[in-house]
């Protein structure tokens, strides 16, 4: 080998190395970015800088688009405005990170705390049977019934949440609030009382002030409610929503404090767009759209388009039917994470004024830009159900399920929209694809095996699967109408009347339970023991084509 060639083979070595070893430092460089801005934002959001934070986390995307802390962190300070952009931020952590339950949890909780009930159900609805096992998940399924006004399931889950956690006084004073709406004077006597009592202690001092405040709220009590918010509202622990809620009481028990205190609250939205949002929302629902629009035009360029302030400028288009104006707002910005949701009020604007063309283009790129992300399409899930598009609602969950066969919600979604269509091919096809995913999963197990049967396709399949979910819980009456069924397609009828006569006569007004029960009876030849079923299957309006058959059928044979 001549010199010149191992000049050159050490010269091209020397380059490789140093070429590695600089990519490994822009690496090294870029995650040490990231973690100073992550670190940088939580201490804004500490302090609640929320511009500050905002900025930070931003660059932090830039730098990492698949940063799970900033994601978490973008969400915590959202949430923290009351904006619902928040559980978004929320979902995108699960579908980046599906096996950590907590991020489960925070997404329902998020959910809970923003109003958005229905996307706690879907967050909660994903946890695996393993995880419902924990305090937590009976904490927020507590909270989330709380939230729907179903006070009695709100008190057993608070109930099996303290179980778990015997000393945790957060639970102890949710379980309180909860009697706080008791009919029983006595028992409203002791919550108040207890809760009176948790807020002199600073671990749960907030959470104690804030139930009373809304106990006094819903009494109008109004005395009470201007104490309690007045606490809160001094606290260094409150948050920007308990100076919202405080401005609503002033309002509403006419405080001469009230214009100073939204005229400082304003002031403070000009250099923070999630303030901004906040107060903007405020006006919207108390005062109208039209003065909320007026004052957010008002703030800087720089906060009005910056998120989330154009959603609550689009909101209040929306509600006005300002169709063009709409359409002359969202076509001006670039809503950068929010952009697939920009080009759906686009297409809604448009479709509104008529366009139809313009507005089914505009519809598939917003769908391009979801990118098949799992907080995106939930998100357009919700709006489309919302604006009543019910093809594109149908078209959302069939991705969802086909993408993310996990979410329970979106399955439960989709085949509850197939049922009521009555659309039996395009439930097995869904079911299908869940069935893969989830094998585990008993009540899903019972569902295609009914649907199989029903539709008499891969009957082997159906009755193993008929006969497996039975034996895992032989007192479930949708898991004993399937088995039965099953028995009566293979013609062991009086072994299939045994096993559907085991059913709780209260169930037999469920019409799907009513007609599998009159269905087999029939076949084994108990007419006068089905009757009552089929006419009470008979005259339900909300079976599938094929169970209505089944009692046609029956009926015809009595």
């Amino acid at each position: 080998m001549n010199s010149l060639l191992k000049k050159f083979i050490i010269f091209v070595a020397v380059m490789a190395i140093v070429a590695t070893g600089g990519y490994f430092a822009r690496k090294a460089f870029k995650r040490s970015n990231e973690r100073r801005l992550v670190q940088d934002a939580r201490s804004y959001i500490e302090k609640k800088e929320w511009r500050n934070a905002q900025l930070c986390l931003q660059r932090s995307l830039q730098i990492n688009p698949l940063g799970v802390e900033s994601f978490r962190l973008m969400a915590e300070m959202l949430e923290a405005v009351g904006a619902p952009t928040a559980v978004g931020w929320r979902a995108r952590v699960v579908e980046l990170e599906p096996a950590v339950a907590e991020h489960r949890f925070e997404w329902a909780d998020t959910a809970i705390r923003v109003g958005d009930l229905a996307s706690a159900a879907n967050a909660l609805a994903g946890v695996s049977e393993t995880d419902r096992t924990s305090a937590r998940y009976w904490k927020l399924m507590g909270a989330a019934a709380w939230g729907r006004q179903q006070a009695i399931e709100a008190e057993n889950y608070y109930g099996k949440a303290l179980a778990l956690e015997p000393t945790n006084l957060v639970t102890a004073a949710n379980l309180a609030t909860i009697h706080l709406v008791s009919t029983n004077a006595a028992t409203v006597a002791l919550a108040r009382q207890s809760l009176e009592k948790m807020s002199t202690n600073a671990a749960v001092r907030m959470v104690a002030l804030r139930h009373l405040r809304s106990h006094a709220v819903s009494r109008r009590n109004t005395n009470d409610a201007l104490r309690y918010s007045s606490e809160i509202e001094k606290d260094a622990a409150a948050m920007l929503g308990d100076k919202i809620d405080h401005l609503s009481i002033l309002r509403g028990t006419g405080n001469p404090s009230f214009g100073p205190y939204l005229s400082t609250i304003k002031e403070a939205a000009k250099d923070s767009s999630p303030t901004a949002f906040a107060v903007g929302k405020w006006i919207a629902q108390n005062d109208n759209t039209t003065n909320a629009l007026t004052w957010l035009r008002s703030l800087p360029a720089e906060v009005q388009t910056n998120q989330p302030v154009p959603l609550i400028m689009t909101d209040c288009l929306i509600i006005g039917k300002d169709w063009r104006e709409l359409l002359k707002v969202a076509d001006a910005q670039n809503w950068s994470e929010a952009e697939y949701y920009r080009l759906a009020v686009v297409s809604l604007a448009q479709k509104s004024l008529g366009e139809e063309l313009a507005a089914k283009a505009s519809w598939r790129k917003a769908i391009r830009e979801t990118a098949g992300r799992l907080d995106r399409l939930t998100r357009l899930v919700q709006v489309t159900r919302t604006w009543r598009w019910e093809e594109e609602y149908e078209q959302l969950l069939t991705q969802l399920v086909s993408s993310y066969p996990k979410e329970k919600w979106a399955l439960d979604a989709l085949t509850g929209k197939y049922y009521a269509d009555g659309k039996t091919k395009e439930i097995e096809r869904v079911l299908n694809v869940s069935y893969q995913a989830n094998t585990n999963d008993m009540r899903l197990k019972n569902n295609f095996a009914n649907i199989l049967l029903l539709r008499k396709s891969r009957l082997e399949l159906a009755h193993a699967l008929a006969r497996e979910v039975y034996d895992s819980s032989p007192k479930d009456p949708f898991f004993i109408s399937t088995y039965a069924y099953s028995l009566s397609l293979q013609d062991k009828h009086e072994e299939a009347a045994k096993i559907v006569g085991g059913i709780d006569p209260a169930f037999l007004k469920i019409p799907a339970v009513a007609a599998y029960y009159g269905a087999v009876q029939v076949r084994a030849g108990h007419k006068e023991t089905a009757k009552d079923a089929i006419a009470w299957a008979d005259a339900a309006p909300v079976l599938l084509p094929e169970e209505r058959e089944l009692v046609r059928i029956a009926k015809a044979a009595l």
